[in-house]
């Protein structure tokens, strides 16, 4: 028996054990942590018992809705604590504790729009059982990891059941696939509160797919093994109730078990009742959790925010069909906005936007950006392959997959703004299509055909996960820069040299670090460095007005006034009515008039 499976392994009918795809599962996993655990908390503060999730929990283990942190005396006080521009003090810092921004705060108290559900199901578990704090990224780690081994789970049975012939190394290769297009690494470079909700959903959303997929082999099992999927989707759905729709997964098993018959129909309602009742269960969970807050059912605290927008006067609504089509051009086809210098990637521009449309960052297309999701295409021809008996469990797979990825999307194609982590929320379904989809294309070639398929998939892994770790580069640059912009002005000059010169060594293009450097230089009255930092900061963007009048400055105090004016004149094109250019003007017209005063004297 032993040598009759071991033939049939290697005649392709029986997969050996995927061993060379959970190594590479593994090393994948490896680069998430290493993302995600140097990291840092833009909230401010390196004690996770600061972190929003934390002071939620906190608030109640003390028996209250609200978090453990006071309000701002001087926010407290303020005519309409909700205008941006008045509660911008007390708002705090980047990176410098204490920060209460987007907190919503209601008669008094400060509170968390955010989802309470990663709380259940991660903060609280983890500070009753260990007695310390879970931080923001190491929550995502382990929702990212959690979404990631399912995605590797869920291909590893589509090849099982429908491409037995296909080898492992064809495995492995789909593996880190899996990792970058399901946009992971991104969104742990930037983890911190507004992640958690979105990597606990896609977790929850991951393991539901694979109970769903199970019961769609045993839709007679008993309606206990049908409350994991009911009860995982709930969770998915209160984390980010924006991708309530998804829900549509348990469909799939539930049409079946209907369509099927066999059990009698006290247990075929007692399975269904295993599906709905934790969705109802979690939704009224929600809405009494929002009344007990904020005497609203209906309110999560989205009117009282602290932020730069004033949410509850918003002239429109956040959803609408005009950004329909606006979102579907970013999100699929935007080719991103390239640099000249590593890592190749500069801040986006957005294209003219519907009216309303608040802009968004930095989303890019889909499939310009990470070219192997066009394998998801491959599906198309890849049922071909599939032996006729298992046809419809492919097509029910495929399905599966894709309304969900259908159903993540639709809400966010009609959202107000775009930007990376939304992106995250719906990347991982295309990517698991793509993954079968290119096992479907290795087992229908032959000979040179699958040579060729293997090349294309092989080079658009390549590029997809290039671009994506050349956007985790870009990223980190970008938050050290800013880490540094704010200890310049909390006059941490230490801190401020370190962290804008490891943005310059990842980023020596840089245009806010090299500025932030130039303004740092300046202030301590090293004009020359304090030019060659701005006249680098020009050559990337040469139609700052700012930056023109700053290098002008420091021309005029080296004594380079013909350089000084000329570089003036460009500034003063620019933007004439730029504070920093009247600066500029009014000082460069005073050394001018001491030049000539001087060139006056008696002779």
């Amino acid at each position: 028996m032993a040598r009759m499976t071991a033939a049939m392994s290697a005649s392709g009918n029986v997969p050996a054990r995927p061993w060379a795809a959970l190594l590479v599962a593994a090393l994948v996993s490896v680069l998430f942590g290493c993302i995600a655990c140097t990291g840092d908390s833009e909230t401010g503060g390196d004690n996770p018992r600061d972190a929003y999730y934390n002071l939620m929990v906190e608030g109640w283990l003390q028996g209250k809705t609200s978090l453990s942190l006071e309000a701002p005396a001087g926010l407290v006080g303020l005519a309409d604590p909700y205008d941006p521009k008045a509660n911008i003090t007390f708002r705090g810092s980047l990176y410098y504790p204490p920060r209460v921004h987007d907190l919503s705060y209601y008669k008094g108290k400060l509170y968390a729009y955010f989802s309470p559900v990663p709380a259940l199901v991660a903060f609280l578990p983890y500070r009753v059982l260990t007695g310390h704090w879970l931080s923001h990224q190491r929550a995502c780690l382990f929702f990212c990891l959690v979404e990631f081994w399912g995605a590797v789970l869920l291909v590893l049975s589509a090849r099982d059941r429908f491409f037995p012939g296909v080898g492992n190394a064809a495995v492995a290769a789909v593996v880190p696939a899996l990792g970058f297009l399901s946009l992971g690494p991104v969104l742990l470079e930037r983890a911190d509160v507004w992640e958690v909700p979105a990597a606990c959903a896609q977790a929850a959303w991951m393991l539901a797919i694979l109970a769903a997929w199970r019961l769609w082999f045993r839709p007679r099992a008993h309606w206990l093994l049908w409350l994991p999927a009911g009860t995982l989707a709930a969770l998915a759905a209160g984390s980010r109730p924006s991708g309530a729709l998804c829900a549509v997964i348990l469909l799939f098993p539930a049409w079946r078990l209907l369509r099927e018959g066999g059990a009698g129909a006290a247990a075929r309602a007692a399975s269904l009742s295993a599906l709905v009742l934790p969705l109802a269960a979690v939704a009224a969970g929600l809405l009494a959790f929002n009344r007990a807050r904020f005497l609203e059912w209906l309110e999560f605290g989205q009117r009282y925010q602290l932020n730069g927008e004033v949410g509850r006067h918003a002239s429109s609504g956040y959803f609408s069909p005009r950004f329909f089509a606006y979102n579907l051009r970013l999100y699929a086809l935007h080719a991103g906005d390239w640099a000249p210098h590593f890592p190749f990637i500069r801040a986006m521009v957005f294209p003219p936007a519907p009216p309303g449309y608040r802009g968004g960052d930095h989303p890019f297309g889909l499939i310009p950006c990470l070219p192997a999701t066009l394998f998801a295409a491959a599906l198309a021809v890849s049922w071909r392959a599939v032996p006729a008996p298992r046809r419809r469990d492919f097509l029910a797979l495929a399905g599966m997959v894709a309304c969900a990825g259908l159903a993540a999307a639709a809400p966010l194609l009609l959202f107000y703004s775009a930007c990376l982590r939304y992106e995250f929320e719906f990347a991982l379904f295309p990517a698991i299509l793509a993954g079968v989809g290119y096992l479907g294309a290795e087992a229908l070639a032959r000979g040179w055909g699958r040579a060729a398929v293997r090349c294309a998939w092989g080079l658009a892994v390549a590029a997809s996960g290039s671009f994506c770790l050349l956007l985790v580069v870009w990223l980190r640059a970008q938050s050290l820069a800013e880490h540094g912009r704010v200890d310049v002005l909390q006059a941490n000059r230490p801190a401020a040299l370190e962290h804008l010169q490891a943005a310059l060594t990842l980023e020596p293009g840089l245009v806010v670090a090299r500025a932030t450097l130039g303004t740092l230089h300046l202030r301590d009255g090293d004009f020359k460095s304090a030019a060659d930092d701005y006249a680098r900061a020009v050559r990337e963007e040469p139609d700052s007005a700012v930056l023109l009048a700053n290098y002008g400055y420091c021309l005029l105090r080296l004594g380079r006034d013909e350089e000084a004016n000329a570089i003036i004149a460009r500034a003063v094109k620019v933007d004439p009515a730029d504070p920093a250019v009247v600066e500029v003007v009014r000082l460069a017209g005073q050394r001018q008039a001491q030049e000539e005063g001087k060139g006056a004297g008696p002779r």
